[in-house]
């Protein structure tokens, strides 16, 4: 398998579909051997069987289903898990870059210039997110403001949900995740910049999608959590053992 693409999925079913049938197409214009896994986490809205639906008519498709809700990272861990793709990528199911763009994160993956590339909101060259509302452009500025000096150097953007690894540099990083919720991003970065990876930022446009699962005072808080605990991770050398 060349490339395994991850999507994660609690309460999508409304947002879902055309994101399997782009990134679908996307993939299926390449040369390349892939699958699709979406890890459903515990929704109750028809996500699951949209899938099966989307699976029956596409055999690469494959749906991961947990029988109740655990959190963003945790539904990735699962599913890079049974992943089998030499790079693996991971998108958010409301597509918020432009699937087309996807070879983009591969070629330095395949050339061997980055372990791990991701799309970036806030490098100088960043096109300005399309759509997106004041109120979720400010908690996207405090929290990039409040995070940075845990980032590895010369990244600036941990949360964008449009990621490439190597495929068993990926496998080992999801498999040592420890933040179950939306603050796993950070973990990754954290414990690849420990290992020594090479992380790369591309400058691609980012589009804001309404229908948001993210709660912005519950799980602000548990982000605030997530952030204080890896942060002492990070400090205290526990991600270079």
């Amino acid at each position: 398998m060349y490339v395994s693409v991850l999507i994660p999925a609690f309460n999508e079913r409304a947002r879902l579909e055309p994101t399997l049938q782009a990134i679908s197409q996307a993939l299926s214009e390449q040369s390349w051997e892939w699958e699709l896994l979406v890890a459903d986490d515990g929704s109750v809205d028809g996500t699951a069987q949209l899938v099966e639906a989307f699976a029956s008519q596409s055999p690469v498709v494959r749906l991961l289903r947990s029988d109740h809700n655990q959190g963003k990272g945790a539904a990735l861990a699962r599913a890079a898990a049974q992943s089998s793709g030499q790079y693996l990528v991971y998108c958010d199911a409301d597509l918020p870059v432009d699937a087309a763009r996807l070879v983009e994160l591969i070629a330095p993956l395949e050339s061997g210039r980055a372990d791990v590339v991701m799309v970036s909101r806030w490098m100088d060259s960043s096109p300005p997110v399309l759509g997106a509302p004041a109120s979720r452009r400010l908690l996207s500025w405090l929290f990039r403001w409040w995070v940075a000096p845990l980032l590895p150097a010369g990244l600036s953007d941990s949360q964008c949900g449009f990621k490439a690894f190597r495929g068993d540099a990926a496998r080992e990083l999801f498999a040592c995740l420890e933040t179950a919720g939306f603050a796993f991003d950070l973990e990754l970065l954290c414990r690849a910049s420990a290992r020594g990876l090479r992380c790369l930022e591309l400058p691609l446009q980012v589009q804001h999608v309404v229908g948001s699962r993210v709660r912005p005072v519950i799980d602000s808080l548990r982000m605030v959590a997530a952030v204080l605990r890896i942060a002492f991770k990070q400090y205290s050398g526990s991600y270079r053992s």
